[in-house]
């Protein structure tokens, strides 16, 4: 655990990532002339989110108590047109680029999950359930677009569990 009590911070760049054994480990250089940080351990600041840097990314490095190093934090914005959507108390969003996101809102007393990726979504388990089990709104499957780009036909289901 990371104190602040006796400890030293202070922002470097990644010059590497090394994931070995489960773990993520950078070789950092600092502004000051010569000095760099070797093979030291990245721990993510939320425990059960582990991001991990990229060479260029800024990290936060620590001279620990005990004289060891460590990295966690990184102060890095995904490459390219990158902002952030508004944000509610209780919002949580993961944003690693400007086409993905996954965003947890606890707005109206309950918590909403939307997923937008600019990639391929997967989802995987024992069990999918979609919607509730019975329920009477039906699930788009396809959507079908003429050639000047509006939509022509809906495929949709009544199914909400995958088979």
């Amino acid at each position: 655990m990371v104190s602040n009590k006796d400890t030293k911070s202070i922002i470097d760049t990644v010059t590497s990532v090394t994931v070995q054994n489960g773990s993520v480990y950078v070789t950092t250089r600092s502004s000051r002339p010569g000095v760099e940080n070797p093979m030291i351990p990245y721990r993510s600041p939320i425990p059960w989110i582990l991001m991990v840097p990229e060479q260029g990314d800024m990290v936060e490095v620590y001279e620990l108590e005990d004289g060891s190093t460590m990295a966690k934090a990184c102060h890095s914005l995904p490459q390219g047109d990158y902002s952030l959507p508004d944000l509610g108390q209780r919002d949580f969003i993961i944003k690693p680029d400007p086409n993905t996101e996954v965003r947890i809102s606890g707005q109206s007393g309950s918590m909403d999950i939307n997923i937008k990726a600019s990639g391929t979504v997967n989802v995987d388990g024992d069990s999918i359930t979609l919607g509730t089990d019975g329920g009477d709104k039906p699930l788009v499957t396809d959507v079908n677009t003429g050639s000047d780009g509006t939509v022509s036909s809906v495929e949709k289901t009544t199914k909400t569990s995958a088979e």
